[in-house]
């Protein structure tokens, strides 16, 4: 069996490994499975025709009401979060040269939180009541989200550092982040710091199909901009002096992966809260299963497993102990906690 496929022209010539090739195959059968077991899976289970009438406006209303209405915003969205979670945590490792870096660490998911909590303790009157529309939050916590990465990145040019400096800053500033939202949901009314914890943990429970409208540009241009960025990610692996020593600016490049890592990631959990775990694991799994993929199939490859582990956590949360749902990042966190005891096991 030939291990790759040699596409040339006039215009292009392209290698394609045909084992990665095969893989990406799988991984896009597996994500409409999941996709198809989060539209059917749930108070009532639908038949794949019963979702497909569903989602064509056929069938019954309430079929229609369960696929369309509940379902489907859910699905979408922590599909296409946790693909950029994915995307944007391999930016970090690429960065950081360290397999286990999270994209946590630019410090801007603690700073959407900051921003969601701020939201929720401020547009609430004595009796508990909302004074403001509840689909404003993730506006609240995007920009605060960017405030905090401008933060990071102006602190960062003030001292002259380099990517590890980034990084520490970025830890400091999560951990002011987490200071004033504790404060904040301390002060807060009993109900809204309820709310907040809730959006802490990391749930799709209240997506909308507004939500989903505004993050699937988002979701695409992640993917282009991967795609853009795929012919220096080989070159991302060697080491510092190799890089410059080939005409590259390894400086340049770990700075443009982070300053992306940190807005993927603050649109992501804009939307979705904090979901742990899913950043470090997800290029992990594919280094593991794919070691010699490079480029655009492994940037594909890492955001349909991203979209596949926060979906499935979501089906397996709202469904293992229903009518009682799990938030999705309480159960990626299980998950990814799990899987990592097994890596670190089967490595002595």
């Amino acid at each position: 069996m030939r291990k790759h496929i040699v596409i040339r022209n006039r215009f292009m010539s392209q290698e394609i490994p045909v084992v990665s090739t095969l893989m990406l195959l799988a991984f896009i059968v597996v994500s409409v499975a999941v996709i198809y077991m989060s539209l059917a899976l749930g108070k009532k289970l639908l038949s794949p025709p019963q979702v497909w009438d569903a989602i064509h406006g056929e069938g019954k209303a309430l079929y229609k009401l369960f696929v369309n209405k509940l379902r489907m915003p859910r699905t979408l969205l922590s599909f296409m979060a946790g693909g950029m979670l994915g995307v944007a945590g391999y930016f970090m490792q690429l960065s950081t040269k360290n397999p286990l870096a999270s994209p946590t660490l630019t410090g801007v998911a603690d700073a959407s939180a900051l921003g969601a909590v701020f939201f929720l303790a401020v547009y609430s009157d004595s009796q508990g009541n909302m004074t403001n529309t509840f689909d404003t939050l993730p506006l609240f916590a995007l920009a605060s989200g960017m405030l905090g990465l401008g933060l990071v990145l102006w602190l960062n040019h003030i001292i002259k550092g380099g990517g590890t400096t980034f990084i520490l800053i970025g830890i400091t500033v999560a951990i002011l982040c987490k200071a004033i939202t504790s404060l904040l949901m301390i002060i807060s009314p009993i109900y809204r710091s309820e709310q907040a914890a809730l959006w802490l943990s990391g749930s799709v429970s209240g997506a909308g199909m507004q939500q989903v409208a505004t993050l699937v540009p988002l979701f695409i241009a992640t993917l282009i901009i991967a795609i853009l960025f795929s012919r220096i990610f080989k070159v991302m692996t060697l080491s510092p002096y190799t890089i410059n020593s080939i005409g590259g600016n390894n400086k340049l490049y770990n700075l443009c992966l982070l300053i992306t890592a940190g807005i993927i990631t603050a649109f992501a959990v804009s939307f979705t809260g904090p979901i742990g775990f899913v950043g470090v694991l997800v290029p992990h799994i594919v280094r593991k299963i794919a070691p010699d993929t490079y480029g655009t199939i492994k940037v594909l490859l890492i955001a349909l497993l991203g979209g596949i582990i926060v979906c499935g956590a979501d089906v397996i949360g709202r469904t293992i102990i229903a009518p009682i749902q799990i938030p999705v990042g309480i159960m990626t966190a299980v998950i990814g906690g799990i899987a990592f005891l097994v890596f670190f096991y089967k490595q002595g």
